[in-house]
């Protein structure tokens, strides 16, 4: 006999058995008892939270020759049937390949006939937010006024795609991510009622990784026990969801908190050589750094944090090593490192890049200012007395000094043009990126930057002076501030030595 996958069977029989959503069975239940049944519904939520589960046991509930409290008993021969496909009168239909209007046509011709044998005719949708426009018009009548046998149940994942006459006449139920604790309640389930082999740490893992999907979590529970016949141990369970162990983050944070990026490249290079991949290393040290914020910021961290007790002092000591400021600034080097490196064909650059960027920013100094102002002219003038006249060589100190004094005088009050380059840099990155600079923009966009009367110069960065790279700057500067500017790239000698020993593909310029 064919293997069966986990999830399909240990998917929910009754109302009862689905998790995280009791908001929703409950209703389902009470309108089921009161016989307050709804001619259409709308399913709504992420992938794995049991919308197509929900619309099956719903399908076997109106129709149960012998319900109980609402449910369907599971045993009568319409439970039987709907269950294994062979009753045709309640039917499943995939929006995402039968979109067309000739797919809905068939169904608005098929709904004037009685069910036989069953009380209600179930038609359910899965995806429906891929109907065509045309799809969705010759919907739209039959489920306004639909006969009195004939149930729909519409479900999807991105509810904003459906048009508003259709949403009007729907009961709508919006399924929400399962928590992380029901998931491994159900996982423990699922694994005693197989035979598996568990702990404690790996259900953890595998719920946590399951980002609020039940199907996710058991596909991943599945995998976990094929690798290692039944026998699921944390160390699977990393492998599986690709997440890293804590010790070696702890190690990567110390290594960041005292500025050793040698230490901390070496920690990402060890994890990406065992095989973990790239953004996922990234998603994990995004996950530890934010448990740091939350130690710093808060008290009490009971229910903030799932980890063990000793990971939870581990996190103790780390976090003492930072201060709220650098921690949230790190975040937001990874953050934004994150959202390239899922892009980008060298994840593995831009994971360097965050660490080292994260890392070379002094312990022991406050973060430096993203835009600092010019340093004022410290220039000695010599005074000139009113009543003094001026002869020989003094006399051609005068012009002398009024043109310091009036160059003085603009540093300390930065012309509109330096002023709106500081208040709309983050314009001036976006724009670039729109005009297709999207290697230029990310390289900069989290960069230092300097001011200094016409001469814009950009630090900490990949980019050489190349002027397709300067020009595009200059150009976005001009368009959302109105100021020309000369455009000059500086890279830090620690990126230019790391770099450099990166496989000897990449010359830094500059």
């Amino acid at each position: 006999m064919a293997y069966t996958a986990l999830y399909r069977k240990w998917r929910p029989k009754n109302f009862c058995d689905i998790t995280g959503q009791q908001h929703i069975t409950g209703t389902l239940l009470n309108e089921i008892v009161s016989g307050r049944i709804a001619h259409a519904y709308l399913f709504c939520g992420s992938r794995g939270t049991g919308k197509t589960t929900t619309a099956k046991v719903f399908s076997r509930a109106v129709n149960c020759l012998s319900p109980e409290d609402g449910n369907p008993c599971n045993k009568c021969r319409t439970c039987l049937g709907i269950d294994n496909g062979s009753l045709l009168d309640v039917v499943e239909i995939d929006a995402a390949s039968n979109n067309g209007v000739e797919n809905i046509r068939t169904i608005n011709s098929e709904v004037s006939y009685m069910p036989s044998g069953v009380k209600y005719k179930i038609y359910i949708i899965d995806e429906v937010h891929m109907l065509s426009a045309s799809a969705f018009n010759a919907l739209l009548k039959t489920l306004e006024e639909p006969p009195a046998h004939v149930i729909f149940i519409l479900a999807t994942t991105e509810s904003h795609k459906i048009p508003a006459t259709i949403l009007s006449r729907c009961q709508r139920f919006d399924f929400r991510r399962i928590g992380v604790s029901e998931i491994k309640d159900r996982l423990k389930t699922v694994a005693e009622g197989d035979g598996l082999q568990t702990d404690d740490a790996a259900l953890s893992l595998i719920a946590k990784a399951a980002d609020g999907s039940m199907r996710d979590a058991i596909s991943m529970l599945d995998q976990c026990a094929s690798a290692r016949n039944g026998v699921i141990d944390e160390a699977s369970a990393r492998i599986v969801t690709g997440r890293v162990d804590y010790s070696r983050m702890f190690s990567l944070c110390a290594a960041v908190a005292g500025g050793d990026a040698d230490a901390a490249l070496r920690v990402v290079n060890a994890a990406l050589n065992d095989g973990y991949d790239a953004v996922w290393l990234l998603l994990s040290i995004i996950e530890l750094y934010r448990n740091v914020m939350i130690v710093k910021s808060c008290a009490d961290t009971g229910g903030l944090i799932d980890m063990s007790a000793e990971e939870l002092s581990e996190l103790g000591k780390t976090a003492a090593s930072y201060n709220i400021e650098r921690v949230m600034s790190i975040l937001d080097i990874l953050s934004a490192s994150y959202d390239t490196a899922k892009y980008s064909s060298m994840p593995r650059l831009v994971c360097e890049m965050a660490i080292i960027r994260a890392a070379y920013k002094n312990p022991d100094a406050p973060a430096p200012s993203l835009k600092e102002e010019p340093a004022p002219i410290t220039e000695t003038i010599p005074e000139v007395k009113e009543e003094e006249e001026i002869v020989g060589d003094a006399a051609l100190n005068v012009p002398h000094k009024i043109e310091i004094e009036k160059a003085e005088e603009e540093i300390k009050q930065p012309s509109d043009g330096v002023s709106s380059i500081i208040d709309n840099w983050d314009d001036i990155v976006s724009l670039i990126a729109r005009e297709g600079g999207g290697y230029i923009s990310s390289s900069i966009k989290s960069c230092e930057f300097r001011v200094n009367g016409d001469r814009l110069t950009i630090l900490d960065t990949m980019l050489a002076n190349k002027p397709e790279y300067t020009s595009a700057v200059e150009k976005a500067v001009f368009d959302i501030c109105g100021a020309r500017v000369k455009v000059e790239f500086q890279t830090f000698d620690l990126l230019k030595k790391v770099a450099g020993e990166l496989d000897g593909q990449i010359k830094i310029i500059g």
